[in-house]
């Protein structure tokens, strides 16, 4: 397991940033993720 901080300027829409959404499209390969507080995305 590798363990990185990266810092990214945060925003309200939090799948747009490009840490959170390099993460996911790594980690979430396949299914449905629901997440409520996600605002557009």
């Amino acid at each position: 397991m590798k363990i990185e901080r990266i810092w990214a300027m945060p925003n309200k829409n939090t799948f747009i940033v490009k840490p959170i959404k390099e993460l996911l499209l790594e980690e979430v390969n396949k299914g449905i993720w629901i997440d409520p507080f996600a605002n557009k995305k």
